[in-house]
Order: structure tokens, then sequence, then C-alpha cells
């Protein structure tokens, strides 16, 4: 492989098991594969993933290169809170996101020290550039899936027999597994051949201790809130250790249809590593998964209204920010037609995978992120020697 272009310093955490991980995984695979002079700076704390033996050798080589002299350029693939920018690097790149419609008031300071801030979707930009950055220094960059991994063909095995859903999310209220839960329990019974996968996802310092809390939190959900005795009502299954991304793929494939009703989303990666992988795919209809989700590949919830962010449930969203309530209602209706008509599910699902080939795919949005990275850091106009941008 030939290395080429300037040096380029890349903040992120490709080792953290989330959706900024895995985002940052995908990137710098596509990046080291075309050449790209990378400097890998991780920033990731708690458990680490194991990398298979071509990530590990290839971030290997870039956190090696860290010392190697000034970049031309950074990017920082982090929440904006973490970022710590160089001021003696010529181009500043923050790529984030937020998944309400307000940026905590102190974001717009992290940003105005940025020459760009790159965003998944066009949701986040609107809240950008709505809560006062300048539209000219967003772009929206948008980091796909590898389709050759998240396809229907990946083996699996969870267990569960009957129809499943599978919903993959980070134990947290904003990924909405009370509507969930509550959809589920109410709209089928003991009797039926289905079953819920919830894979949790939880990075970070204390994730055995969260993924345990899980099962508590079903199980005191089912019991004392639902009224319903936990073993005798339809089956959840919690997935709670960390996973390759060959074996989410596999886990997946193996399921009948994917749901996630969550309040708010920057982006949406579940969704799309479902819609990959050939699934019938339930999710809310606001947010950043608008950008690739459509009624005619997939199934979205309605919205009954915008509603304050409940206060405590995260550090990067101000105060007066408003998320999605997805419907419950709507969704037992969804979940109960995809059961009850996989063969046209099976259809929107093929609409999915197709687009996904399509559009979404990491070497089409790979060859996007390359652009934008050639415009700033190859531009003879890429100024050089600039002080903070404000």
């Amino acid at each position: 492989m030939t290395i080429h272009g300037p040096l380029i310093r890349y903040a992120g955490c490709p080792f953290t098991p989330n959706g900024y991980g895995t985002e940052a995984r995908v990137a710098l695979r596509y990046l080291h594969r075309a050449g790209y002079n990378l400097a890998l700076q991780p920033r990731d704390s708690g458990p680490r993933l194991t990398l298979d033996k071509a990530d590990a050798a290839a971030f290997g080589i870039m956190t090696n290169r860290t010392g190697e002299g000034r970049p031309a350029m950074e990017i920082h693939h982090l929440p904006t809170h973490l970022i710590e920018p160089d001021p003696d690097v010529p181009v500043r790149v923050a790529r984030t996101m937020v998944e309400a419609d307000a940026l905590r008031r102190n974001w717009g300071d992290y940003c105005k020290r940025m020459t760009e801030v790159w965003v998944p979707s066009t949701f986040c930009a609107e809240v950008f550039a709505g809560s006062g950055l300048d539209p000219d220094r967003l772009r929206v960059v948008p980091i796909g899936v590898d389709t050759r991994i998240f396809h229907p063909r990946a083996a699996g095995g969870s267990g569960a027999a009957g129809f499943k859903f599978l919903s993959v999310l980070t134990w947290q209220w904003r990924k909405g597994w009370d509507i969930l839960l509550k959809a589920y329990y109410e709209e089928f019974g003991p009797g039926e051949d289905v079953s819920l996968i919830l894979k949790v996802v939880s990075p970070g310092a204390h994730a055995e201790r969260r993924r345990a809390r899980a099962l508590e939190t079903v199980r005191g959900f089912v019991q004392e809130r639902l009224g319903h005795d936990f073993s005798r009502a339809p089956p959840v299954l919690i997935i709670q250790e960390t996973m390759s991304e060959r074996d989410l793929a596999a886990l997946y494939a193996m399921c009948d249809a994917f749901v996630l009703a969550s309040r708010g989303e920057g982006w949406g990666r579940p969704y799309l590593e479902a819609m990959a992988s050939g699934l019938p795919t339930i999710g809310t209809g606001w947010g950043g998964n608008l950008d690739f989700m459509t009624p005619d590949n997939s199934y979205l919830i309605d919205v009954e209204c915008l509603e304050p962010v409940r206060a405590g449930t995260t550090r990067v969203i101000g105060p007066e920010a408003r998320w999605a309530r997805p419907s419950l209602g709507h969704l037992r209706q969804l979940m109960r037609h995809v059961f009850t008509r996989p063969a046209e599910a099976l259809t929107r699902a093929a609409n999915a995978r197709r687009e996904a080939l399509a559009y979404w795919d990491f070497t089409v949005t790979g060859r996007s992120l390359a652009r934008e990275i050639d415009r700033l850091a190859f531009s003879s106009s890429a100024r050089v020697g600039a002080g903070p941008a404000e």
C-alpha cells in the first residue's frame, strides 16, 4: 500500500463498542485502504473491543505515526464536549452529532474553535445551524455500513424460537426501551410464537454494572409497571456480552425484524445495519435516520409530539431541548403488521438492502469523506497558519 498526502491526525474512539466507535472504525478502515497518511490518537475509555487482525494491524500502524510531526489537519470524531483541538494545526474538523432539537449552549463555543463541523445527517446540520453555527462551516458527512459484513446471509444463532424481533441499543432513556417493552408486552401474548431480543450495548467504565441492571430493569418493568408475571410473559432475551462486528452481523441476520423506538438519533446506525442485513426495520419517524429511512424501505413510527428531554439523561443536550415521543399505539400496529405479514415486510426490506448497497455502503460514503478531506488538507487555500476560527 502506498501512503500519500500530508499527515492527518484522527482523534476518536475506534476501540469502543458504541456508535462513535463503530463510525471511527468504518472511516479509518476506508481511509487506511485508500492510503491516507493517518496518525490515530485514541480517545477510548473503559472496556475495549477485540479487533480483527486487519483492523488491529492498521490501527497500530496509525497510532505509531502520532509522534511524526505536526499534522496538516486534525479530525476529532467525538462528542463535541470531548474535543480538544490543537491551535497549531492549520485545519481542525469536528465530526460530531446531536440527538435532540437544540445544542447545549457551550457546544457552540467548542464548534467555534474548529475550521469546520461535519455531521452525519441533514437533521444534525439543521440543529447546529439553528443553534447559531455558521452554515458555511457545516458539512453533512455520513459514514455508512460495511455491506459485506452486514448482509442477509451472515450466519448465527440466538437460542430464541419463532418470530424474532431484534433491538440493538445502549441502555439509556433516549433509546426508548420503555416504549418498546410496553408495546411488545401489550401487543403479544405468551401463547404467540414471538420473542424480543435486546442486544444491550454498554460502553464505558461501568459497562458490566449497566448490562446487569438492564435485566433487573426489564424484570421490574414487566412485573411492577405492566402487571405481568415475567415467567409467563412472551419471552425477552437480553444479550449482554460485547460482540465483534461479524458476530453482531450474524445476530441481525438470524432475526426476522428490527425495532427501535428511539426518542432521538443523530444518525441511527443500528437501523442502517438492520436494513443492510435485509431485515424489516421499524424506527421512529424523526431524527437523523430519516436521511435513509422512508415509507418505501422501512416502517416509520408516528411521533405524537416533541417533548422536553428528560433531565439527567444526557450530558450533551441542552436543558431546553426536545426530542420525539414515539406513538405507543402505532408501534404496536407496526410490530403486529410485520409479524402477521412477513412476505410484504420482506419486500420492503429488500428495498432497504438495495438502497444500502447503492447509497450507504462504506465505500460510497468513504469516497465522500475522502473528498471532504482532500478539499481541506490538499487545497492551497486550506488556511495554513490560520489561528482559531471565529
